[in-house]
């Protein structure tokens, strides 16, 4: 991951093939302020897009709720929703937590933090 001066507030992820796999985990140390922001704050985006010139088959968006607890919106082929999931515990208490979050993306799947 790196910041990018061109792009306020956003880190970029250089592609990596293995982020592309319908079962994984995602991990990350995360430091979050008290209080939160009145807004939503995006994460993690590895939904595939249009713009991007491979097909549509789903993916997970990683998102910080307005009272600070962690979500995802899962999704499966032709942008439909497929779950949504929050953690249980609160992080905006200006440490740094660690966050896992474990998807699998098959018929049978799963998600969890």
């Amino acid at each position: 991951m790196s910041f990018d001066g061109t792009l306020q507030n956003q880190i970029k992820v250089a592609a990596a093939p293995d982020l592309n796999s319908m079962r994984g985990t995602i991990a990350f140390w995360m430091e979050s302020p008290t209080p939160m922001p009145n807004q939503y704050v995006m994460l993690f985006d590895r939904r595939a897009m249009p713009a991007d010139l491979v097909p549509v088959t789903g993916g997970d968006v990683l998102f910080q709720l307005p009272d600070g607890h962690v979500s995802d919106q899962a999704e499966v082929a032709g942008r439909v929703r497929a779950n949504a999931f929050s953690t249980t515990a609160n992080p905006t208490d200006g440490l740094w937590p660690h966050v896992a979050y474990v998807y699998d993306q098959t018929a049978i799947g799963f998600v969890a933090f």
